[in-house]
């Protein structure tokens, strides 16, 4: 089959209607279009973000850890990866593991990104001190 050359301008409508899409609450149909803009054009950051992020929201925190794990394979100092990829620790409960992305956004982020990843840590690790000790015979 042969392979479609798409344009920059076409690549962008395309994610504006993702965008729109995620906007209107309609998660699984714009994370399919930012699915089939990264078989387009992998190294977009922009679309594995939000790709990740809605993947999130979706409630499947190991495939958006992969999508994110994906971006920092091909751009390693991308804060938005690590932020994505934080986020997916903490829903996974790994939080020693979203401790250590944290670490790394404190030393090459601004806090705008830290400050709520900082608090999800901080809740998720409560909440599971609390659920051993009340477990507990």
């Amino acid at each position: 089959m042969p392979q479609t050359q798409w344009t920059e301008d076409e690549i962008y409508l395309v994610m504006e209607r993702a965008h729109s899409l995620a906007m209107q609450g309609l998660y699984p149909e714009a994370a399919q279009i930012f699915a089939g803009v990264l078989e387009i054009d992998p190294r977009n950051r922009y679309c594995r973000n939000a790709l990740a992020t809605l993947i999130l929201l979706l409630g499947d925190p190991e495939n958006a850890l992969a999508v994110a794990d994906e971006g920092l394979q091909q751009l390693s100092g991308e804060p938005c990866y690590h932020a994505r990829r934080a986020e997916a620790l903490i829903a996974l409960r790994r939080f020693y593991e979203a401790q250590t992305e944290v670490r790394w956004l404190t030393e090459n982020s601004d806090e705008s990104v830290l400050q709520p990843l900082k608090l999800q840590i901080e809740a998720g690790a409560e909440r599971s001190s609390l659920t051993r000790a009340t477990s507990r015979p």
